[in-house]
């Protein structure tokens, strides 16, 4: 348990809080139908931007979800 302490627990914090900002930017950027560039040549095209978003909204709710079974927060 002692690893789960101090230093280690703040940069799971810290990790988590990064994560959630990057979830927020794509979900953002895709609602105001920005075109989101994932490195391809082509710019990744409207499918792979869709499934991109999908997949960072479902983890987005997920996390909202097990935060608040773990720490009975309220929706951020």
């Amino acid at each position: 348990m002692a690893k789960w302490s101090g230093v280690y627990l703040e940069d799971c914090h810290t990790l988590l809080k990064k994560i959630e900002k990057k979830l927020a930017k794509i979900v953002d950027e895709d609602s105001n139908h920005q075109t989101i560039y994932l490195g391809l040549e082509d710019g990744g095209g409207p499918e792979i931007d869709n499934e991109r978003y999908k997949l960072a909204k479902e983890l987005q709710d997920k996390i909202k979800k097990w935060r608040k079974e773990m720490y009975n927060e309220n929706d951020r």
